[in-house]
């Protein structure tokens, strides 16, 4: 089509338009739009350029002119527009076929009369039918030379297209390549001889960014492959009234759900009104902290010196660990005695987690709960009664810890930056709005579904992720929990080591001998009936490594506790 001439003249790019095109519309159903149009009379397209079909077939294959009989004496002819080329006035002698079709106003029946457009209106679409064959071999090859040469030379009868400067050649084809060597004439976008239909160039279009593909969990697959069969509107009304309906014994049933709330549709919002959430964890006395090892101690001195001393100062800390390493027992005990030095006033650390069940492990939320984070739709600023709400909520928090630190991405941690500084619009010109974040987990475990982890390095595209990097990178300080607590002993010394091997994906010839005997092949249904069910996971560990590698660059370990005194109390 003409079109094209306006994107561009290179074949690749042709081909490719009309592919793009051809896949939107075999994507979608035409046909009933199509009749809704014919029916109601309605034009079949619209667009801001005319649009004009060009008949390519030889002369006396093309459709005659029509006489039609009308209501007055004077018979109406309607006219092929080549026939009319054909008879066009003599002051139109040189006009060409191509510049005839693209730039002529012929509605008038007097050749006389007819007129250029102006200058400021764009020639007409041209659409070609048939398209012939450019390559010379191709049987076609004669009649696109002689569609080419009845575009480019002016003429009144078909049979002189083969007539040159005088000279009759035998055929279409060898009057076309004689003028193809010696003649100028303008693009009529019909093609060029020996063109080949070519896919695009790689290197031509910019590459465009995908997210990369996401492997479905087994029971999606499943899923997929169970019939579509959802039920009809005919069962749905059947319901109440069938054999197994009416037999039923409904008795035990009448009056559970009689509360009004239900009848009202209001049920839930009283129960929350009736049980408000509390911040506040178990009560465990200052003799707690004794417990708590170097390393968690270093975390509970540090926090707890910053609340005395009411500091200004912003606290952004890593605490990293595996499994058993005491990590939610140092949240219980750090949370319990700030709520115990807080007094009459609300807590001052709230805790979170990136998942519900996560969040309950440590008596907190979840962030999407708690900052109100979209789901499944883009960020968008909070109204301003929705983030008054929130600044009542977590006017007296100075402290927030998210726990399961794995599975919060790129993404999500922007969100949580840009919510934070609206919500403490005093401090917006900080990360989180100034308030101090504990990023607690282990990036061994569960990653981010759908999002770019915290630790990755690679080029960013999405905005939000590179403003998440940022601020995951202003995170200086990281806390290392080596020590197990959750299997004690010297009897547990070998499982430990095992444990700590895979997880580091460095398993040893003892640690997997030591494991081959605790297969439920080699054990008694006693010591199987007391296993405790592990879900497989199938994710791999290595992209964890440059986590700790950018630590070791970028933050500073701590190596000894900050003491509690106010007077004392220094930054990590």
């Amino acid at each position: 089509m003409q079109a094209w001439g306006y994107v561009s003249h290179q074949i690749p790019l042709l081909s490719f338009a009309s592919r793009l095109m051809n896949k939107l519309l075999a994507e979608r159903d035409f046909s009933g739009q199509e009749i809704c149009h014919v029916l109601l009379n309605c034009e079949l397209q619209e667009g801001t350029r005319v649009v004009r079909a060009v008949d390519c077939r030889p002369y006396e294959q093309q459709g005659r002119s029509l006489r039609l009989q009308g209501d007055h004496d004077d018979d109406a002819e309607v006219v092929g527009i080549y026939e009319k080329y054909l008879s066009r006035p003599a002051l139109h002698g040189e006009l060409t076929y191509l510049d005839f079709l693209a730039n002529w106003n012929t509605s008038k029946r007097d050749g006389r009369k007819w007129t250029r457009w102006s200058r400021q209106a764009k020639p007409r679409v041209l659409y070609y039918f048939p398209r012939y064959k450019s390559n010379p071999q191709h049987h076609q090859y004669d009649d696109f030379c002689r569609v080419k040469l009845m575009l480019a030379h002016p003429h009144r009868d078909p049979n002189e297209l083969r007539k040159i400067n005088g000279v009759e050649y035998d055929s279409y084809a060898s009057a076309a390549e004689f003028c193809f060597a010696n003649h100028q004439h303008p693009d009529d976008y019909y093609g060029t001889p020996n063109a080949e239909d070519r896919r695009p160039d790689p290197d031509e279009f910019e590459e465009e960014f995908h997210e990369p593909d996401l492997l479905d969990e087994d029971w999606l697959e499943l899923a997929r492959q169970l019939p579509d069969c959802p039920p009809s509107q005919e069962m749905v009304d059947l319901l109440g009234r069938r054999d197994i309906d009416i037999q039923y014994d409904w008795t035990p049933h009448v009056g559970r759900y009689a509360d009004p709330g239900i009848v009202q549709g209001d049920y839930w919002r009283q129960r929350i009104a009736q049980n408000p959430l509390y911040m506040d964890v178990e009560d465990l006395p200052s003799e707690a902290r004794d417990t708590l090892n170097a390393e968690q101690r270093i975390v509970y001195d540090t926090i707890v010196g910053h609340f005395q001393c009411e500091s200004e100062e912003q606290i952004l800390l890593h605490v990293d660990g595996g499994g058993g390493t005491g990590k939610s027992y140092l949240i219980k005990v750090l949370s319990s005695h700030l709520q115990k030095l807080a007094r009459n006033r609300p807590s001052p650390i709230w805790r979170a987690a990136p998942t519900g069940v996560a969040s309950n492990q440590i008596m907190g939320t979840t962030l999407h709960s708690l900052l109100r984070l979209p789901v499944d739709r883009a960020f968008t600023e909070l109204s301003p009664a929705d983030a008054n709400a929130l600044q009542n909520k977590l006017r007296d928090v100075r402290y927030l810890v998210i726990d399961e630190k794995s599975m919060l991405g790129l993404r999500q941690l922007s969100w949580i930056d840009k919510r934070l500084r609206q919500v403490f619009p005093a401090r917006a010109v900080e990360f989180f709005g100034g308030i101090s974040i504990i990023l607690v987990g282990d990036f061994f475990q569960l990653p981010p579904i759908a999002n770019k982890p915290l630790y990755f390095d690679g080029p960013l595209k999405d905005l939000h992720e590179a403003s998440g990097q940022i601020a995951y990178r202003a995170f200086n300080y990281t806390v290392f929990l080596q020590k197990v607590q959750r299997q004690q002993g010297d009897d547990q010394a070998s499982f430990r080591l095992a444990l700590d091997e895979l997880r580091g994906l460095k398993l040893s010839i003892e640690s997997w001998k030591l494991l081959s005997q605790r297969v439920q092949a080699k054990l008694g249904q006693r010591d199987v009936d007391s296993f405790v069910l592990i879900r497989p996971m199938s994710h791999t560990l290595d992209p964890t490594l440059p986590h700790f590698k950018f630590l070791g660059k970028r933050s500073r370990k701590c190596s000894g506790a900050a003491r509690e005194s106010c007077g004392q109390w220094r930054a990590l």
